[in-house]
């Protein structure tokens, strides 16, 4: 019995980093600049629907706690041009 709880305990904490998505990236300025605080929203494709977002860090990394599902990465900051980007993955990349 003990043996049967310790595999089912370790097949479901398998399991856990996989259904945790999330997407990533960095950005950045023209300069090649970290962007601290900027804006970063994942919208639905389909309407432009707010779905989540996030601010990024003081090095410009972000995270956003969803999947892609084909979405749209908007970034904003006061001072910067606006820029929209397709989510093909769970990292975007450098934006």
């Amino acid at each position: 019995m003990n043996k049967k709880l310790i595999i089912t305990a370790l097949c479901l904490s398998a399991m856990t980093p996989m259904m945790a998505q999330n997407i990533t990236g960095k950005v950045m300025n023209t300069k090649g600049e970290p962007l601290a605080f900027a804006n970063v929203v994942l919208l639905n494709r389909t309407d432009s629907a707010f779905v989540k977002g996030a601010v990024s860090g003081e090095d410009g990394s972000f995270a956003i706690d969803s999947s892609c599902n084909g979405g749209i990465i908007k970034v904003t900051s006061v001072g910067y041009k606006t820029i929209c980007k397709d989510c093909t993955g769970e990292n975007v990349g450098i934006i």
